[in-house]
C-alpha cells in the first residue's frame, strides 16, 4: 500500500521530510485540488496545519469541556476564513485566553 511504502521507497509518506521536493509536490497537488473543490481564489492562502485539538477533544472526559473545545475548533476554522467578526471574534479571543490559563 502507498501509505506504508510510498513510491516504492520502503517508508511511509509521513516519514518523508516536509522540506523535500517530493513532499512539496504532494502539498502543491493537494492545494490545487482543494482550491478547485472549494473555489478558493488565488488571493487567499491555503494553510495545512496540524491540529492537536482533535485528540484533546477525543481524550476529554467531560461533555462540557468537549463542547467548549469543539466550539473553539469550529471558531478557529471560521477565523481562518475571516468569518469571525465583532462579538464572535471577541468571544473567541476571550475563550482562547481562558483555555491557556
Amino acid at each position: 500500500s502507498e501509505l506504508l511504502d510510498w513510491q516504492g521507497r520502503g517508508l511511509s509518506v509521513m516519514e518523508v521530510s516536509h522540506r523535500s521536493k517530493e513532499y512539496m509536490e504532494i502539498t502543491d497537488k493537494a492545494e490545487a485540488k482543494l482550491r478547485t473543490l472549494m473555489e478558493i481564489p488565488d488571493n487567499y492562502k491555503v494553510l495545512f496545519l496540524q491540529g492537536p485539538l482533535i485528540s484533546e477533544i477525543l481524550n476529554t472526559k467531560t461533555e462540557k469541556k468537549q463542547e467548549r473545545l469543539i466550539k473553539q475548533s469550529l471558531d478557529l476554522a471560521r477565523l481562518s476564513q475571516n468569518l469571525l467578526k465583532g462579538e464572535e471574534l471577541t468571544s473567541f479571543i476571550k475563550r482562547s485566553f481562558e483555555m491557556i490559563k
